[in-house]
């Protein structure tokens, strides 16, 4: 089937290419009467005309189109929401949303930026894979080239190009406070051993918040959870994998690490904080212990069921960030550092009192 094209609608409404081209963009700089104006939009009708927006780019030299690369899970909720934040940030300012990938493309830079340097997209979101942010070598084409570039969760100080972080340390200390507001006492931590600065940042938090409340410091324990284990979750294509499921098969044997590594150093009343989102659920069943308040320091579709009280990321919120100043960027605005603050939610449905 023939392609129509602009030409075909000025000669079916018997005007030039260059009204048709002034009528349907919206121009102001000519003078169209409205009797022509909806001539050309009811021939555009009929003869199903769409306009060539490829060319158009082209012609702009802008594709209208914001690279988000990411290498995580999409199925997980954090990174579903942070992409509906993007898309819909996105489209409110007349622009696009279209997946990179964080790899080496054939030309041996990575694929986001050779896309950028193709014109398919004018800016780019670095989502970061458990805090890691962009490479050397991609930082420099960013800096040298001022590509228009915002980096999520990377925990990175950076000058050439906008950052938009997460506040782990004051999550956790908020919802370690409100635990120890509600009930004085000893404190466990429960968190994988892969070493991140979300980790590190959130650690830091609960310990702080015990200090400033006079409690002793807290006891961390660790669950045999590494970059590999992430790694391996990331590549799934099962959604039956999910991070309660992959976290279960590494706590299957945590009732006896109870057991043995944590004694009696934690007993049935004490607050025990959980590092990951949900994690307050299986904690209360594997330790047995039901008289003591548990915190995530971070929220799942559970967590209002399973934690005394949680951390809530905002993970939508922080996708509208992103894209709003990649196109900042773009429109010629300097790039600027963003870290959002992640709100102690006390549970709606208590499950200790």
């Amino acid at each position: 089937m023939k392609r129509i094209t602009g030409k075909d609608v000025a000669a079916r409404a018997g005007v030039t290419a260059a009204t048709v081209s002034y009528v349907l963009s919206g121009s102001e700089k000519a003078s169209v009467s409205e009797a022509t104006r909806q001539r050309v939009l009811d021939a555009a009708k009929e003869l199903g005309y769409v306009p060539d927006m490829a060319a158009k780019s082209l012609r702009r030299r802008e594709s209208k189109t914001i690279g988000v690369a990411i290498e995580k899970n999409l199925a997980t909720p954090r990174y579903a929401w942070a992409l509906q934040g993007m898309v819909q940030a996105a489209a409110h300012r007349g622009y696009h949303i279209t997946i990179c990938r964080d790899r080496l493309a054939g030309n041996g830079m990575m694929e986001y930026l050779s896309m950028y340097y193709e014109r398919l997209v004018d800016g780019i979101v670095f989502v970061g894979t458990d805090n890691v942010g962009p490479d050397a070598d991609s930082v420099e084409r960013v800096e040298r080239d001022s590509i228009p570039f915002v980096a999520l969760d990377c925990q990175l100080e950076a000058a050439s190009f906008g950052t938009v972080d997460f506040d782990y340390f004051g999550g956790a200390f908020a919802v370690t406070e409100h635990l120890l507001k509600r009930r004085n006492g000893n404190v466990a931590y429960i968190r994988p051993e892969v070493d991140t600065a979300q980790e590190r940042l959130r650690e830091e938090g609960v310990r702080a918040a015990c200090a400033a409340a006079g409690v002793p410091e807290p006891f961390v324990g660790y669950i045999p959870i590494g970059r590999a284990a992430l790694a391996s979750y990331d590549s799934d294509r099962s959604w039956s994998e999910s991070p309660a499921d992959v976290t279960r098969k590494d706590f299957s044997n945590l009732a006896s690490i109870m057991r043995s590594s944590f004694g009696s150093k934690v007993r049935d009343g004490d607050l025990i904080i959980c590092s990951w989102a949900g994690w307050s659920g299986i904690m209360r069943q594997v330790s047995g212990y039901h008289r003591s308040l548990y915190g995530d320091l971070a929220s799942g579709l559970n967590s209002a069921f399973s934690a005394d009280a949680y951390a809530v990321m905002p993970n939508y919120e922080a996708g509208e960030a992103c894209v709003s100043q990649v196109i900042d960027q773009i429109e010629g605005q300097a790039p600027y550092a963003m870290e959002l603050p992640l709100r102690c939610q006390p549970s709606e449905f208590p499950v200790n009192l």
